[in-house]
């Protein structure tokens, strides 16, 4: 299961926190006057996808307890320090 508020928040069935990715995104309609450009504009299942493929490269395992957290900056995934 997956959702989004200012954070892309990925969970198991069970509820444990897995994987949690920080883009930054803001409200539009929030920030008005000024306009917010959003990367992603949309979080697509696709990017939900990508989100967790990056993070098994840096070695996450979606089968532990243990929960990995990035950022998504600039069209790119990092992992965000602790």
């Amino acid at each position: 299961m997956w959702r989004f508020s200012d954070v892309l928040d990925v969970r198991a069935a069970d509820g444990a926190m897995r994987l949690v990715v920080d883009t930054a995104w803001q409200d539009p309609w929030l920030e008005s006057p000024d306009r917010v450009d959003n990367e992603p504009a949309v979080i697509t299942p696709r990017f939900v996808e990508q989100a967790i493929n990056h993070a098994m490269d840096l070695g996450w395992d979606p089968t532990s307890k243990v929960a990995i957290h990035l950022e998504y900056r600039g069209g790119a995934f990092s992992e965000r320090a602790a």
